[in-house]
């Protein structure tokens, strides 16, 4: 690094840009994009959920694909997150305008995938069982 025609013995480290922020136009106009696709399997509902809670809690790609039906607490209003950034848990606390939609996608769906809840039971359950054998 130069300054005034001197030589300087440092390296300085450029600032990494933040994300471009998103446009609420621009949103709205991916949910409409998604409303008017047209599919077979019925997952209108849930894709413009995802997209909200993505916009609302700042969710991650692949943190919103790992979302199970169980994962979603409405009466504590939190999503449990399995396996989030750095292989951590968390719970997200869910808005609240997003609460009546959930209800009524919810009520159509089944709890049959196992929520994070029951998944880190059992991986509990496992290690109490490796570490004390039966005899």
């Amino acid at each position: 690094m130069h300054w005034l025609g001197e030589d300087m013995d440092m390296k300085l480290r450029r600032p990494r840009q933040l994300p471009q922020y998103v446009n609420p136009d621009q949103v709205e106009k991916l949910i409409s994009a998604v409303r008017s696709k047209r599919t077979h399997k019925n997952t209108l509902d849930r894709d413009v959920i995802l997209i909200d809670v993505a916009r609302y809690t700042g969710l991650r790609r692949g943190e919103l694909a790992n979302l199970k039906v169980g994962d979603v607490l409405l009466n504590e209003q939190l999503l449990l997150v399995c396996q989030g950034k750095s292989q951590k848990d968390a719970a997200i606390p869910l808005p609240k305008s997003l609460i009546p939609r959930f209800q009524a996608f919810l009520s159509t769906k089944a709890e049959s995938n196992a929520s994070c809840i029951q998944r880190l039971l059992f991986q509990q359950y496992l290690v109490v069982l490796l570490h004390n054998p039966r005899e």
